[in-house]
């Protein structure tokens, strides 16, 4: 599950990038549409309305104008929640987990459960709540196996093979896998620990017999920081922690350098020495950047720029180990650091120094929504508030001297661009008039020509930022980074890894690509289906964690190595047995940062048409502080069907937890969200927050000592029996009625379309030389239904729940008997009115 914590960059760029609206384009409205009931979501989809979002007793859609107008006609009732021109996101927040949403952005709508704000770019390390989830820009997908399953009989009885798969899950196997998880040291998604625990998890389900991969899934990585060094040598780093040299004018670029922490700021002092900063150890090269070596830790959260007057001293920006805004001064080449900042919480941004005592540095207090500069004039040592505007971000900074000096920056609010100049050293700070959004960085060569580069936007002045001309570079992007050699020669960097190189003023501008990619992984083991392999299940978790310390320490034990390793327990004990249906074991990288890793597997599954009738996620699983043993079943309104059938599974298998079924929509913080939006059914299985919600979640404090094992072997007994029903086993055991079903190479039967209210499909294979019968019986073992004899070797009979006598049956299960000689097999279907 998600929470608030130091987001990253990598958060923004990776989760979406929304469409830029700028001159004529149409305005864009976000509205709140009620409904009766889920068909009117489909109603609206056909009539063209861009539903993003499905929260249960309404919806929510991106239209225009005439959709407003369109959607009165049909009778809907809609409010309008927001209009919203140039760079912006909506987010959905849970209220329960975000007690001030405010705090994030602008709050379009609120109720007891879900807050949607709007917001602009986040900042590098700017404190977000991970329960927050984008709404998509397309359309959402109806669900497509709503009609075929519901839910099962009012007094269940446990399969005998079933209930000893479930009394096979193993507390001591279990709590292996929990501290084998932990022992990691951290699966945070950006640091080299998730990838182990991906290769521990695929290992074990190779050796429990399953097809087990690691599926990657990537990203091209923002360039975050650009450095021009001379006419044909360049250097750019990005968020996927490369560095990259371009020896021929920005026209191609190597791979110099590669870590799994982001890389936001690089400098180069001459063509030898260079340093670079991000989160973790701040990288110097001192041989052009054939080799770079990491220089002791300094323990700031993590560094966005730095400047080097000399090969001794040099400055770097950012924040502290407490989340507040540093500054951080070595007089060593970097060997060593001390800090000084103020206290609030918050982040400094961009570095300008002008001599060794006179600096600047942007950055932003979370506390107050405001933008600041600060100052020092004794080297760094201590740096004072020279000026403050709310509501505004400022990002970029550039002083070409001791008095005269640019800051940009974006409102928080619609990221509309904002250019401050300053002609005393800071003392007062004025506005200049600039268009465009999001204005991440400027530079200027001298006192009249400059440049800065934003959301699409790229603007030269020379009268000093007087007037400001746009340039039109082949690309559009978004950057954050812009570095002029001179009048002439400059290059800027952004998204999708593009850089843009100039070497007349910025008339002409050639665009060139990095290469550099995100590579995360998710596992997956699959156990085939024997006879309707095309028909899926999963049962899935997000092995990826977080906490106050991710890069290094984030044990995770309950969110969420718990429900991993449910996962790896349904995996090695279901694996010695077969289903008719394909069972899928399935777990995620980038769950923390926005449900990357479940975003990226649901998308590909409804592209290549996948046919997953249901999705099973456990979070967190283990935490417990009283004595009941319950845990919540959450779903949204067409998934209805599988949490009624699974708290059925509950009262048979696992009678000492007690399942809370919950149907909200807007419970949206971990991975069953994402097969939601592609259409599938899907629920998510947790700890019963409400009454002992985890105080250790999202800390160093999350291990396997604070989890109440007995409650976690419960609740993978749950899952997998929940998966081994739904899947439904080949070889089933003799029940309290003493009917067998056995599985034959010469008889066979599957079932399509169960449980069924209008149509069940009998498949039967039988011997050729015999003929077959097929009978339905109900669970008093009177015959209600007997079909003719079956004489091809191959056929299929539909029931549609009539008996002989003409009657239709209520609902309940039913037994399916096929005989053929002396062989015979029992099946069991669920018809609901």
């Amino acid at each position: 599950m998600k929470t608030r914590r130091f987001a990253l960059v990598i958060c923004f760029l990776l989760v979406a990038v929304v469409s830029f609206a700028q001159g004529d384009t149409p305005e864009t409205y976000l509205v709140r549409v009620d409904i009766e009931k889920y068909e009117d979501i489909g109603s609206l989809l056909k009539n063209g309305i861009n539903v993003v979002q499905n929260l249960g007793s309404f919806v929510l859609a991106r239209v225009g104008l005439s959709e407003i107008g369109l959607l009165h006609s049909f009778g809907f009732s809609i409010d309008v929640l927001d209009s919203y021109w140039g760079y912006s996101n909506h987010y959905v927040v849970s209220t329960r987990r975000c007690a001030e949403p405010s705090k994030f952005g602008e709050v379009v709508y609120c109720d007891e459960n879900i807050a949607v704000i709007r917001k602009g770019i986040s900042l590098p390390f700017e404190p977000l709540p991970f329960d927050m989830k984008r709404l998509r820009d397309s359309p959402i997908r109806l669900n497509k196996a709503r009609r075929q399953h519901h839910s099962l009989m009012s007094n269940p009885m446990p399969d005998p093979l079933i209930q000893g798969m479930v009394d096979s899950v193993s507390v001591d196997t279990v709590e292996n896998y929990l501290r084998s998880l932990q022992g990691v040291g951290t699966r945070y998604s950006p640091a080299p620990g998730c990838s182990v625990a991906a290769e521990y998890i695929r290992s074990n389900m190779e050796a429990a017999g399953l097809t087990a991969e690691l599926k990657s899934y990537g990203f091209s990585a923002m360039v975050m920081g650009v450095c021009c060094v001379d006419e044909s040598v360049s250097w750019v780093v990005d968020e996927a922690g490369g560095i990259y040299k371009s020896e021929d004018g920005g026209q191609t670029w190597q791979e110099k350098y590669k870590r799994q922490q982001r890389i936001l700021g690089i400098f180069f002092l001459d063509s030898l020495k260079g340093w670079a900063v991000g989160d973790g150890s701040p990288l110097h090269t001192t041989d052009g950047g054939d080799s770079w070596v990491a220089l002791p830790s300094t323990g700031a959260l993590g560094f966005f720029r730095c400047v080097f007057l000399d090969s001794l001293r040099g400055w770097a920006s950012g924040a502290s180990p407490d989340a507040t805004p540093a500054v951080y001064r070595t007089t060593d080449g970097g060997n060593s650091w001390t800090y000084s900042g103020p206290s609030f919480l918050g982040e400094f941004l961009d570095i300008s120094f002008v001599d060794t005592l006179k600096g600047w540095v942007t950055g932003f207090d979370y506390d107050t929504n405001r933008g600041v500069v600060y100052a020092t004039t004794d080297g760094g040592v201590g740096w004072a508030e020279q000026y403050e505007t709310p509501g505004i971000a400022l990002y970029g900074l550039s002083f070409v001297d001791s008095l005269k000096g640019w800051a940009s920056g974006w409102y928080r609010s619609n990221s509309s661009a904002v250019m401050r100049v300053t002609a005393d050293g800071g003392q007062t700070w004025n506005s200049q008039t600039v268009s465009g959004w999001a204005i991440g960085d400027v530079d200027f060569v001298d006192s009249l020509n400059g440049w800065c580069v934003g959301w699409s936007t790229l603007l030269h002045t020379v009268d000093g930022g007087v007037n400001w001309s746009p340039q039109f570079p082949p690309v559009s992007i978004f950057s954050l980074s812009i570095d002029m050699l001179d009048t002439l020669h400059g290059v800027y960097g952004g998204t999708d890894g593009y850089v843009l190189n100039t070497s007349n003023s910025g008339n002409n501008w050639d665009a060139s690509q990095t290469g550099g990619k995100f590579n995360w992984y998710n596992v997956e083991g699959v156990l085939p289906g024997c006879d309707i392999p095309d028909e899926i299940y999963i049962i899935c978790a997000h092995h990826d964690d977080t906490s106050e310390d991710p890069m290094y320490n984030a044990p995770g034990a309950d969110d969420n190595a718990s429900g991993t390793a449910g996962v790896l327990e349904a995996a090695r004990i279901l694996s010695n047995y077969e289903f008719h249906r394909t069972i899928k074991f399935v777990t995620f990288s980038g769950e923390e940062q926005g449900l990357l890793g479940s975003e990226a597997y649901a998308s590909e599954a409804e592209s290549l048409g996948h046919n997953i009738m249901g999705v099973l996620n456990l979070d967190m699983i283990g935490y417990l502080d009283d004595s009941l043993h319950d845990l919540n079943v959450y779903c949204d309104m067409p998934s209805q069907w599988m949490a009624d059938t699974i708290v059925q599974f509950s009262s048979a298998y696992v009678p000492g937890l007690i399942p809370h079924k919950i149907v909200n929509s807007g419970m949206r913080g971990s991975d069953h969200a994402s097969f939601w939006d592609a259409g599938y059914s899907a629920l998510l299985h947790i700890e019963r927050d409400e009454s002992h919600w985890n105080p250790y979640y999202h800390s160093t404090g999350d291990t396997v000592g604070t989890l109440d094992l007995p409650y976690v072997t419960e609740m993978v007994q749950l899952g997998l029996a929940s998966i081994a029903e739904l899947a439904s086993p080949c070889i089933v055991g003799v029940d309290e009625r003493d009917i067998v079903r056995e599985w034959s190479k010469r008889l066979a039967l599957t079932i399509a379309g169960n449980p069924f209210s209008d149509n069940v499909a009998f498949r039967v294979v039988k011997p050729l030389h015999l003929s077959a019968s097929l009978k339905i019986y109900d669970s008093a073992g009177r015959l209600l239904k007997e079909f003719d004899p079956i004489q091809s070797e191959k056929e299929t009979v539909t029931w549609d729940g009539s008996t002989d006598k003409g009657s239709v049956v209520s609902s309940g299960v039913y037994f399916v008997k096929l005989q053929s000689g002396p062989q015979t097999i029992f099946e069991k279907v669920v018809f609901v009115k």
